[in-house]
């Protein structure tokens, strides 16, 4: 082990040596998946190794920390002065230090996992929202409707959240009244008004009280504000602005202590929800900065002294009204009048107590005021100061329970609005002077009751009900107020509704049509020559391809080779793909041997004996044939000569094992024996006289150990006897034999020795006639010695009998009845644990539909392309079939490239490429042939973008199906839903006549196996460098035993964790019922044999938990205590520190036996320079030879070849063979310098490794074969094919033992390994991932036992990965314009006519009408499913009015153009109105030479970014130093920008009518809106009154004049002043619309919207390392993104080569496209140099 270092920064010399002139080509590779992150030194690192030096990049790496803490010891460096500003600005600039990037936050939260939102962060950006009118005060009910609004977002995902109410806020918030008050509004509304989360209260970020709660939440996140709202910056208030810095104070002291607690910060304002994900801007910790805690913490208290403090309202006793705003209100002007008096005051006074009591009887709707004229400024000042005492009130109210038991907190949301208040002024001065009785009986009786409280609550003598007195003679008095009315047809010009008779549109949407009375324009005139119906482009009569044909197809590339000069080279590009296939296959099967398939039809026409592995049925007795009795003598010799030869060597090694004895080696007498015994297996009678051989070694190994202390002894011994007597007892059983008497004697001693007196006697075995010395007894009874020594030793009875059906091994019960479900073609929901076994019945299902006939398909669906080829290599080595001319067995389909799908039988492909084959109307003759689907990883239907793939390929197919996962939440209801699914599929078969499956396949079975075969430990390392063993119960707290009510029943623990529950159960626990548990009578229930199984632990660990959670909350707590022995005070959760120290982590597997071993990590930067520190470290253990050059030259020629080239002998040099010598130098069994197993080694596959790795342009002493050569690897995405396939294969073959790698290796990639290390931390490591990363340890016939060890993670983090609950199954927003376009383009397929045509149409309307009726996500939002068919109703409008589809509902050509880009709705649809408009064409100008100027194709490439990859700006990036982008994206050219408002509005025009037709009908069902979203609570007073009885009053009627009504808009937005006439901008933004109408799928576009601009940047410079840094994308994202961005380019290329050949759009967007692919090839996969 290197010597401990210092947790500081260091110098790396003092570590490693430096190495020189080794280039690092892999290294600049930087393209990595999804969510890989990047780390602080990302860019520091890809620009040293662009220089081609390791060292260098090393040192730049160490660099990097070190400027980092230079830079903030400047900043942090205190001048003795304490002032606010100083600190403010000096907090800000620690802040600047993290490291934000804009990115999907569900995987942080998507299981279940709580996280936090600051709750003065969720007001402030509520009063940051566009439409918030914050006149006299605000209206604090619009602010809760925001409010609600947002948190509703995460409530509709099943998210787990806490609102947390710092008492800090309360002293920040002083200068700012009136938001104090709606603070305190906000704060006691979703304390008592809701009860889907919880609602805290605590004293700062950083008190130990909310400490203590991150140790019981484990939260994934803090949520708050990083900057204050606009108007508050902008204030000019003196106090207001003073206010304002105590606000950023706590807000930046907030961001910095989260960088101490490892907590992330998600910035509230730059959440941005889609029907796919949730994103947001992460501002990521991970404790680089823990050093300056001690100092950045002193200036944060001293700076919070000096707060002001908040004001203390005169005490009272009790509320004078149940009712808490009213009490409100009346005690504040009470306080208010107590001091000052004057008649301002109390006539003020007054109309605010009459506002009060009209709210109480008016309805909401009659509230909305919009343009109303100012009030007197003193006026205004009256009621900032009632407002004051208000906050004054509000903030001191009583926190007893008691006292707020009777108190009602409905209406504390309205506790103010603003414009209410003025509008009743206005009204006042409308009617003129009001006396008694002209105000209504009722509404007066009710005012007149609050002045008589307020008076009874003050000596004021003046204060009378009546007269009213006004101040607004000079502002209202004659003031036209501008009237306005609902949203009407006539806003937009009208005709009558397009007809149309759309078949799915009548099937899905019924009868709707007709409640549509609502008029709209028709966009232009119908032509039926434009239509899909002649299926001809109208410009240029050319049909448009679809999806599918425009993705690389392999075969069309061979048949176009066959008209090339060059046939050969595509004959041995296909010799050596099949050869790789092979190979590769090969290291995933571990086999040579392929299974050969003979279809069961081709059977019984064929009298053929080719029945390989044919399942055999019993058959009668059949006279043996001379071959087959030939056949049987030769083995019957074979196994005569292998018995002699055995005999033989026996003898050989009888010599050896007695002269080993004697000298005492016993651990070598027992590895003679296990040798022997490996080679005697199929010989019984030798099996057991070796058997009591290897005994007496290992009896006299452990009497060696009994001369020791008790305390130091080596129980290996002991338990390799106990295990070996128990083989000897299986082995007699199982094989008839019988024991000798003195056999049984030998054996009886054994246990007699070792103290297990009561186990032979359990085994009848005879007493051995002599004494046991006592110092042999291992000091337990035989129970405890199994439990903790023998481990993943103990037997396993998985109950499994041998089937026919599995091929080469036994299966479990689970896997029979998957057996028996695919034998009757029914569908079936698997959840086993990784490693379990499922794959197997995947291949099964395979087999059989091969069997069946040469034409059926089985199509296998996986979450990624690497798990693509690696399913596609592992078949192509397992099954081998003689086909018909024409037909092959496999074939792959993904984004870019395609391979025999159209006549394959097994199809490997991604869930988006299933759905595009399910909608493409060309491929459904394949989609016909598809009898069984199965979707491995199915768990990715949720918290994933590609979710809603998933999906549909579930709802479109019509086949039976297999839905593979090992981490599903509530597996049942996801089963019923399937269920639902397939019966509705059933019923739409027989409605339509459809025979294409039996009706005994719809039946869907739920397949639980719960039980990993291989125990799983989990351990930490520790900053000493050894790795400490973690009881799994000892991460278990109060907040994970609440959320699963109880103890987590997924935690698993193994034999030697449940016997240290159980002494930890009796040590603390006095119940009966465990101190009355006895052990040995217990097990010998279960187990008459004595021997432990697997099984009867798992009981036993049921047991204990059901009697844990029997007891006490206080006793678990002290049973959970005293399993906690691991101190993780002291772990630095740095990715400094996780750099440095990584040759700990190696040093300790090695000692440990912990290799092979893989090491995950988030941070790409770690993967590339982890295998290099070691690579050093390693080498400087032990530098031998290992880097030169070979060449070596050919072998001699022979005499033919000698003869065929004598004529050209002299022209030709000598031939040489470069190797890179992978397995050069010695093993880590002969050198401590290196890692390099012997491993299972094949030459002609470490051949073809090299061989590949040598045209990549490899050689010997570059560093990626160096890193081989010393046993260690890297993965992940970025790396090209060669060099994946070339570390899985050797990590496979057991050469290579410690890899580093990204998240992408443990989705499902076939790398088995003893031990797992979790690396650093990141926002994306979730419990799913970590499942999918611990399933490579301890596979199923690899490894006995499995091995997690933590490296450097926070313990919050560590408990939540060990008991956080998995991701429910929640579905995905249903439907898309594009979607309904591309459902309608399904049945749309003209060419075929009569009885066809009719079966075609009618599968496509069973098939989307099935997607449509049953969404995943109705089975939690049941009300979407009504409002989805008014959407598709006005979607089939838009699309007619577009031009995309006829009345009859087919699609014109160009629909194909707009579904090629359905990723990316609305800018296709954006993009066709400026195409079809001329707008794009008109943008290229061109020069004087004719060619299109570079300003065109810049302005082309800005908008193409504005419509394609739009990616919101992140406002941290505008303060950065860039290196060479530009950021934001510059605004559109004019006359684009006017173009997009012209499509905007005639998008607007047709979904408003569809707004007002579902608002119609929700007010029909439901009435006015009168409920909040989230808490539903009807905030309307039940005491409104009716229309007649509220005319009686004057201000009544005033006000009935002054407010607005709406249709669409919501009535909360319109306590703003909002109508329906502001909620259609043309800027595209849609809002302030009834909560319950959905807003989220109409395709306007905004046009207000920043943007970043990468993929301009990108076009511009090409660099990668600018993208990370400037633009904020995370590694593996730029990939991602530019890649998706450079396939629409191609994509539009394409279509317009198809339809604008001659245009000069086509030529620019082709030169685009060409300069972009350029860039792209060259940033990711160019290689750079040796």
């Amino acid at each position: 082990m290197p010597p401990k270092k210092e947790v500081g920064f260091q110098d790396p010399k003092k570590v490693v040596s430096d190495v020189d002139n080794t280039n690092t080509v892999e290294l600049d590779e930087l393209i990595s998946s999804e969510s890989e992150d990047e780390g602080v030194s990302t860019r520091d690192l890809n620009v040293a190794l662009q220089q081609g030096k390791i060292d260098e990049a090393d040192e730049r790496l160490e660099k990097a920390f070190e400027d980092e803490v230079e830079q903030l010891e400047e900043v942090l460096e205190s001048p003795g002065d304490t002032e606010l500003n100083l600190v403010v600005k000096k907090l800000q600039k620690f802040t600047s230090f993290d490291k934000a990037r804009f990115q999907d936050i569900s995987p942080q939260i998507v299981e279940g996992r709580k996280f936090i939102i600051d709750g003065d962060s969720l007001l402030m950006h509520a009063l940051d929202s566009k439409g918030l009118s914050m006149e006299l005060g605000g209206q604090t009910l619009h602010v809760i409707y925001i409010v609600e609004n947002f948190l509703q977002t995460f409530i509709s995902r099943a998210l787990n959240f806490v609102v947390v109410f710092f008492k800090i806020w309360d002293k920040a918030w002083t200068g700012f009244p009136q938001l104090t008050m709606a603070r305190n509004a906000v704060k006691l509304h979703l304390l008592h008004n809701q009860k889907k989360f919880d609602v805290i209260s605590t004293n700062s970020l950083w008190s130990e009280e909310f400490k203590q709660y991150l140790a019981q939440q484990r939260p994934g996140f803090l949520m708050m504000s990083t900057r204050l709202p606009h108007f508050i910056q902008s204030s000019k208030v003196e106090d207001e602005k003073t206010s304002s810095k105590w606000l950023q104070f706590v807000m930046s002291a907030q961001s910095a202590h989260c960088e101490f607690i490892c907590l992330d910060v998600v910035d509230i304002g730059s959440v941005v929800s889609s029907s796919a994900c949730l994103m947001a801007t992460v501002h990521v910790h991970f404790n680089n900065l823990g050093q300056f805690e001690e100092k950045v913490s002193k200036d944060i208290k001293a700076v919070e002294n000096m707060m002001p403090e908040v004001s203390q309202a005169q005490a009272f006793k009790e509320l004078p009204e149940k009712d808490v705003k009213s009490s409100i209100i009346i005690l504040a002007a009470s306080s208010l009048l107590k001091k000052n008096p004057s008649s301002d005051v109390i006539s003020v006074t007054k109309i605010v107590l009459l506002s009060l009591a009209f709210q109480e009887h008016l309805p909401l709707k009659m509230r909305c005021f919009k343009n109303l004229p100012d009030l007197p400024p003193r006026v205004a000042q009256i009621l900032h100061d009632f407002q004051g005492e208000m906050a004054n009130i509000i903030s001191n109210l009583p926190t007893d329970a008691d006292k707020l038991s009777s108190v009602d907190f409905r209406f504390v949301g309205d506790l103010w609005q603003g414009t209410f208040v003025k509008a009743v002024f206005h009204g006042i001065a409308e009617a003129g002077s009001l006396q008694s009785g002209e105000l209504g009986n009722i509404v007066a009786s009710r005012y007149e009751e609050f002045v008589s409280l307020v008076k009874k609550l003050t000596d004021v003598q003046n204060l009378q009900a009546y007269p009213f007195e006004h101040f607004c003679e000079g502002t209202c008095s004659g003031h036209t107020v501008e009237k306005t009315v609902s949203m009407l047809p006539t806003h937009f010009g009208t005709k009558k509704l397009l007809q149309s008779s759309c078949k799915l549109s009548e099937l899905f949407c019924g009868d709707l049509s007709s409640k549509f009375a609502r008029t709209i324009s028709a966009c232009q005139d119908w032509s039926d020559d434009e239509y899909l119906l002649k299926s001809q482009h109208w410009q240029n009569l050319k049909p448009l391809t679809d999806e599918y044909e425009r993705i690389p197809d392999d075969a069309a590339k061979d048949k176009e080779s066959q008209y090339e000069t060059n046939k050969r080279y595509a004959q041995n590009s296909r010799n050596a793909y099949a050869r790789y296939q092979t190979i590769y296959g090969m290291s995933l099967e571990g086999r040579t041997a392929v299974k050969a398939i003979v279809t069961n039809s081709a059977n019984k026409h064929q009298n053929t004996k080719k029945t390989v592995d044919k399942p055999k049925a019993p058959t009668k007795a059949k006279q043996v044939s001379k071959k087959d009795k030939i056949i049987e003598d030769n083995l019957k010799r074979m196994m005569d000569d292998k018995q002699k030869q055995l005999k033989e060597r026996l003898k050989s090694f009888s010599n050896n094992f007695s002269s080993l004895m004697l000298k005492g080696d016993f651990s070598a007498a027992i590895e003679k024996c296990d040798v022997e015994l490996q080679r005697a297996s199929d010989f019984k009678e030798f099996v057991l006289d070796l058997l009591f051989q290897k005994s007496k070694a290992c009896f006299g190994l452990w009497s060696d150990e009994c001369h020791k202390k008790p305390s130091d002894r080596n129980m290996l011994g002991a338990r390799q006897l106990f295990l070996v007597v128990r083989e000897i007892l299986k082995t007699v059983q199982e094989n008839n034999l019988s024991l000798g008497s003195k056999q049984k004697i030998a054996l009886s001693g054994f246990l007699h020795d070792l103290g297990f007196k009561e186990l032979a006697e359990m085994k009848e075995l005879p007493d051995p006639g002599k004494t046991s010395q006592a110092s042999y007894q291992v000091q337990m009874n035989y129970v405890e010695f199994q439990l903790t020594q023998l481990g993943s030793e103990l037997n396993r009875e998985t109950g499994g009998k041998p089937d026919p059906r599995a091929d080469g091994f036994i299966p479990d019960p689970w896997q029979v009845e998957l057996f028996d479900i695919i034998d009757k073609r029914q569908s079936a929901v698997v959840v086993a644990p990784t490693s379990s076994g499922k794959t197997y019945a995947s291949y099964y299902c395979m087999e059989q539909v091969i069997r069946d006939s040469d034409d059926g398909v089985v199509v296998y669906v996986c979450p990624t392309k690497a798990l693509v080829n690696q399913v596609y290599a592992t078949i192509y080595a397992r099954f081998k079939k003689n086909l018909p001319p024409g037909k092959t067995l496999l074939g792959t389909f993904t984004r870019d490239f395609r391979q025999n799908v159209a006549n394959c039988q097994i199809l490997t492909t991604v869930p988006e490429c299933m759905e595009l084959l399910l909608l493409s109307p060309g491929c459904q003759s394949v989609v016909k042939k598809i009898k069984y689907v199965i979707f491995d990883e199915v768990h990715c239907l949720v918290g994933q973008s590609g979710g809603l793939s998933w999906e549909n390929s579930l709802l479109l197919i019509r086949c039976p199906f297999l839905a593979l996962s090992a981490t599903i939440h509530k597996p049942e209801k996801f089963c019923a839903w399937l269920q639902r699914m397939e019966t509705f599929k059933k019923a739409q078969a027989e409605k339509f006549g459809l025979s294409d499956r039996p009706h005994g396949s719809y039946k869907v079975t739920l397949v639980v196996h719960s039980e990993r075969h291989n125990h799983l430990l989990k351990n930490v390392m520790m900053e000493d460098g050894t790795i400490e063993h973690v009881h799994p119960y000892s991460f278990l707290n109060l907040a994970s035993g609440d959320e699963y009510h109880g103890i987590p029943k997924h935690i698993v623990l193994s034999p030697d964790e449940a016997f240290e529950l159980f002494n930890a159960m009796k040590k603390v626990l006095k119940s009966e019922k465990i101190n009355n548990l006895d052990i040995v009578k217990y097990f010998k229930e279960l187990c008459p044999s004595g021997f432990l199984s697997m099984q009867s632990v798992q009981k036993f660990c049921v047991d204990l938990r059901t009697m844990l959670e029997e007891e006490s909350l206080d006793d678990q707590l002290k049973v959970l205590d005293c399993l906690k022995k691991v101190d993780y005070s002291g772990l630095n959760t740095s990715e400094e520190y996780v750099y440095r120290n990584i040759p700990w982590v190696l040093d300790a597997l090695k000692d440990r036996g912990m290799l092979p071993a893989l090491v995950f990590t988030y941070n790409r930067a770690l993967v590339e320079a982890m295998p290099l520190k070691l690579l050093r470290y390693l080498r400087d253990l032990d530098d031998f030879t290992e880097d030169e050059e070979t060449d070596i030259e050919s072998e001699s020629e022979t005499e033919n070849d000698k003869k065929a080239n004598k004529t050209h002998r002299r022209f030709r040099g000598k031939r040489f063979k470069r190797k890179l010598g992978l397995m050069r130098g010695p093993s880590m069994l002969k050198s401590t310098g290196s890692l390099r197993g012997e491993g299972f080694t094949d030459e002609k596959m470490i051949d073809f490794i090299e061989k590949r790795l040598i045209k990549t342009g490899y050689k010997a002493q570059d560093s990626f074969p160096s890193l081989l050569r010393r046993g260690l690897g890297k993965h992940f995405a970025g790396m090209n094919n060669r060099e994946r396939s070339a570390v899985e294969m050797l990590f496979r073959l057991k050469i290579l033992n410690l890899l580093t790698a990204t998240e992408t290796l443990a989705l499902g990639i076939h790398m088995p390994c003893k031990t797992v290390v979790v690396a650093g931390d990141s926002p994306f490591l979730n419990v799913l991932e970590f499942n999918q990363m611990s399933g490579r340890a301890g596979r199923r016939g690899f490894d006995k036992e499995g091995n997690v060890i933590f490296f450097g993670l926070h313990q919050r983090k560590m408990e939540t990965l060990m008991t956080g609950n998995l991701p429910q199954m929640v579905g995905n927003f249903p439907l898309s314009a594009s979607l309904i376009l591309r459902l309608l383009l399904l049945g749309s397929d003209v060419n075929l006519e009569g009885k066809e045509a009719e079966t075609f149409s009618n599968e496509a309307l069973a098939k989307t009408y099935t997607l449509l009726e049953n969404s995943l996500l109705y089975e939690t939002q049941d009300f979407l499913k009504e409002r989805m068919k008014y959407f598709f109703y006005f979607v089939v409008q838009f699309l007619m009015c577009q031009g995309l589809l006829t009345k009859d509902g087919i699609p014109h050509t160009d629909a194909l153009m707009l579904t090629h880009l359905h990723y990316h709705e609305p800018g296709n649809f954006a993009f066709y109105f400026l195409l079809k408009t001329g707008v794009l064409e008109n943008l290229c100008k061109s020069d004087k030479k004719g060619v299109i100027t570079e300003e065109s194709l810049v302005n082309l490439v800005i908008v193409l970014s504005f419509l394609f990859a739009r990616l919101p700006l992140s406002e941290h990036l505008l303060n950065r130093k860039r290196m060479c982008s530009v950021v934001v994206l510059p605004p559109l050219p004019d006359t684009v920008q006017e173009a997009l408002k012209n499509y905007n509005k005639m998008t607007l025009n047709i979904f408003s009518h569809y707004f007002m037709c579902v608002s119609d009908d929700i007010k029909e069902k439901h009435g006015d809106e009168t409920t909040l979203p989230l808490s539903q609570l009807d905030v309307q007073s039940n005491n409104v009154l009716q229309e007649e009885i509220l005319k009686e009053g004057k201000v009544v009627s005033s006000l009935s004049n002054l407010h607005v009504t709406s249709n669409v808009c919501s009535v909360f937005a319109g306590l703003s002043g909002y109508s329906d006439q502001d909620l259609f901008p043309l800027s595209g933004e849609l809002a302030h619309i009834r909560g319950d109408l959905n807003v989220k799928a109409v395709p306007t576009l905004e046009l207000d919207f920043s943007c970043n601009s990468y993929a301009l940047d990108f076009y511009r410079h090409g660099t990668r390392e600018a993208l990370c840094f400037d633009n904020g994308l995370h590694s593996g994202h730029d990939f991602t993104v530019l890649k998706d961005f450079m396939l629409v380019l191609k994509s539009i290329q394409t279509s317009l080569s198809e339809t604008y050949p001659n245009s000069k759009f086509f030529e620019a967007v082709g030169i685009i496209s060409n300069t972009f692919e350029t860039n792209f090839t060259k940033a990711y996969y160019a290689f750079k140099g040796l």
